[in-house]
């Protein structure tokens, strides 16, 4: 990536802005906690108690001759419980990383909030 405004701006840190705005977004609109791993892409649910590390959203950026494509998957209300034979979205592993969990919005703030998604 070039800039004359950004000379020191790279793929890796474009990335990392990527992950940080959804982690602001995520704390500002719904006031939930996420943290961003090196070792694990995307962004990840702050763990309480004995609760397992749950992604929130992927993370996938291409780069190629001065043209980024980027994408932010944020799973907004998608199940997040159930077995693979009624839970399509229990199938997936994140990123490659097998024997973790994912969430959803609507999973971490309950039904207590409005849902602005829902129309």
């Amino acid at each position: 990536m070039r800039s004359p405004l950004y000379p020191d701006y790279s793929v890796a840190s474009y990335a990392g802005h990527l992950e940080s705005t959804t982690q602001r977004l995520l704390a500002e609109l719904f006031g939930i906690k996420t943290y961003i791993s090196p070792d694990e892409p995307g962004v990840w649910v702050t763990t309480q108690g004995s609760q397992p590390a749950r992604k929130i959203a992927a993370l996938g950026v291409h780069h190629r001759r001065y043209v980024t494509a980027l994408g932010i998957a944020l799973n907004v209300d998608i199940p997040v419980s159930g077995p693979e034979s009624t839970n399509a979205w229990a199938r997936f592993v994140p990123c490659g990383l097998d024997g973790k969990e994912v969430t959803s919005i609507a999973a971490e703030v309950g039904s207590e909030k409005d849902r602005p998604w829902d129309l």
